[in-house]
């Protein structure tokens, strides 16, 4: 061979390898779909497919799914996935790693400080195939020497957003910088110095210099977009006396009306969010509710419920009403309710929207209504007798513009709710238990069931050893499971039919408008990127609202009846935003197996596999409903 087409073939080899090693090859994969009958091919991974019919080497086939080159981390190792022929061998830097049936190989890499480089290679009888990365670990937080005199670079000054407080709210001042010296911080123009005493290091896993500092806004402050300074200072009296300083990026101001500044809501499901930067939640309010807004930090505001109770909303969320604007309140002086097959409606009129939430307890069977911002002049309350829902309704005013509505259910399993605003009317609407077939038929029959296969399009979800994609074995797993409900009778409503993806709220959406009485999302498993993938595996099940804990629990215990019996990961509360909002029926998160457990991976790309998993999830789903009629 000549020297051109040597190095053209060299060129070419390492392209190659730059393409299917490196390349996440994600966006060209997403654009392909799955057939109309997503059953009538077998499910294999597209990536390595792809990678195979684009070779241009001797050697065995090879992809390395993960670590891409350049990949940054701070953590102390790192973890491998790829695939190869099975009957190939694998080496890391020479050292040899083990082969799965599947071709699969995974495990997790030691990193020191800076790059990392190794060379995965797979050999065969057909000659050899390698790809090189180079992975880098950022340093680890370190204590700085106490001279010479340093703010670290690699931690952000606090406060780092804006901040709106009000007289009695705490200003918090966060630094990290050299050890053991003398640290305060002064706001404004103002000359007085708020000490910033350093925190043990038994606080702080053993890194000193990380000094602390607050200050309780005063009724007559009158910041406005004030800067704040922290001063960092010598205290060694050997050295000349040096200082230095450095300026947060957030500004503080305080708030100083009469009054709350009064916003309302603009989109259709606005988070109240129990903390300024968390993800918990008391519950979510609608479009058109008034709320009284008393601070700003970064970019949720800061609202006032009740006396002693306060949440945070997006900003972008609402939009600020005219100075002047009366604080959020209404009177309530009736509750009405109404019967029908389906549920009961209870009604409440209000003179403007206020924010609400729904708490569900199942012992006893029980709702908990509770608008912020209303006061009591009840004097009727409908109970009826006809009521198949309802036992009684019993209000109560536990504070000062809280209005507390329980209602006492007859059915000790709960069906779902939905609760929304006509004008100024709040309606919460109560499902009946449907009407389940009698033995012998399935219970499942007559009902409407939605499965909502997680992922699709573009949304590749967790992605396994060999490069097989989550959202490929959700579809088949869905239309596994869509088959054998059916077949007993039930009607079925898939959230999406193919590969594309669907927003979140919009599945439930679907669901809804369904009429569904279940809702089953269908997922798969994987780890982060420094856990080891040859330990967590097994199924596990998820649910958010009380309503779904019973039937969580059953699917669970029947996927762990299987033969071979599944590895059990756990039965969790978790707010996963599909279950989350889908109050409306029980609804449960099904994460069948681990993507990255290569074992576990093997078993979802058998078809034989699929089909006992989703007739231990249909057992569970009969037990439940099986109870249900008692």
């Amino acid at each position: 061979m000549d020297t051109y087409k040597l190095c053209a073939r060299v060129v070419l080899f390492i392209s190659t390898l730059l393409l299917l090693a490196v390349a996440p090859l994600a966006s060209a994969a997403a654009n392909e779909t799955v057939s109309d009958d997503p059953l009538a091919q077998p499910l294999t991974s597209r990536l390595f497919e792809k990678a195979k019919l684009t070779r241009n080497w001797e050697g065995p086939n090879f992809l390395l799914i993960y670590p891409k080159n350049k990949t940054k981390i701070q953590a102390e190792r790192i973890r491998y996935a790829g695939v190869t022929d099975p009957e190939a061998t694998v080496r890391i830097n020479e050292k040899p790693v083990r082969v799965f049936p599947s071709g699969a190989f995974a495990g997790l890499l030691p990193l020191k400080e800076g790059e990392n480089s190794f060379t995965f290679t797979a050999s065969s009888d057909t000659g050899s195939t390698a790809a090189h990365v180079t992975v880098i670990r950022k340093p680890s937080p370190k204590t700085l020497s106490s001279y010479p005199l340093n703010f670290d670079p690699e931690v952000p000054l606090e406060p780092q957003e804006n901040l709106v407080l009000r007289p009695g709210d705490i200003l918090a001042v966060r630094c990290k910088g050299s050890a053991g010296q003398e640290v305060h911080f002064r706001i404004g123009r103002r000359k007085i110095k708020h000490p910033m005493p350093e925190k043990p290091s038994s606080e702080t896993n053993n890194i000193g210099g990380i000094y602390e500092g607050s200050y309780i806004v005063q009724p007559l402050d009158r910041f406005r977009d004030a800067t704040i300074v922290i001063f960092l200072s010598d205290k060694d009296p050997k050295r000349k006396a040096e200082t230095i300083s450095q300026e947060a990026k957030g500004k503080f101001t305080v708030e100083r009306r009469g009054q709350p500044s009064v916003v309302q809501v603009e989109e259709a499901f606005t988070p109240l969010y129990t903390t300024p930067k968390g993800r918990a939640r008391l519950g979510n309010v609608p479009e058109g509710v008034r709320l009284s807004a008393v601070g700003l930090v970064g970019n949720r505001i800061k609202v006032q419920l009740a006396k002693h109770l306060f949440a945070w909303v997006p900003k972008s969320d609402v939009s600020p009403l005219p100075e002047g604007t009366l604080p959020p309140h209404s009177t309530i002086n009736s509750v009405g309710t109404t019967t029908g097959d389906e549920g009961t409606t209870i009604s409440i009129g209000l003179s403007e929207r206020l924010p609400f939430c729904v708490r569900q307890t199942l012992t006893p069977p029980l709702l908990e209504l509770t608008i912020y911002g209303a006061n009591s002049n009840t004097w009727w309350v409908t109970n009826r007798h006809d009521d198949q829902v309802i036992n009684q309704l019993q209000w109560e005013q536990p504070e000062d513009g809280v209005y507390r509505l329980k209602i006492f259910l007859k059915n000790p399993r709960q069906w779902g709710y939905t609760v929304h605003y006509v004008r100024n009317t709040l309606y919460l609407f109560i499902k009946n238990r449907p009407r389940l077939a009698a033995a012998p038929a399935s219970p499942v029959k007559g009902l409407t069931i939605a499965i909502d296969p997680g992922h699709g399009g573009e949304a590749l979800g967790a992605l396994g050893s060999t490069g097989l994609y989550e959202k490929d074995v959700n579809l088949y797993l869905s239309y596994y499971l869509k088959e054998l409900l059916e077949t007993n009778g039930a009607q079925v409503i898939l959230t999406r039919t193919d590969d594309h993806d669907v927003d979140l709220y919009d599945r439930v959406k679907i669901a809804v408008a369904a009429r569904a009485d279940l809702l089953i999302s269908m997922h798969n498993n994987s780890i982060g990127s420094s856990t080891n993938p040859l330990r967590p595996k097994g199924t596990s099940m998820y649910y958010y609202h009380p309503q779904s804990i019973e039937l969580s629990r059953d699917i669970y215990d029947k996927l762990l009846a299987m033969n071979p019996p599944l590895h059990p990961f756990g039965n969790v509360e978790l707010d996963f935003a599909v279950i989350r909002h889908a109050h409306q029926m029980p609804a449960v998160l099904v994460e069948g197996l681990f993507m990255s457990y290569p074992p576990d991976e093997m078993m979802l790309m058998d078809e034989e596999f699929h089909r006992a998993c989703v007739r231990a999830i249909y057992d569970g789903l009969v037990t439940y409903l099986n109870k249900q009629s008692m």
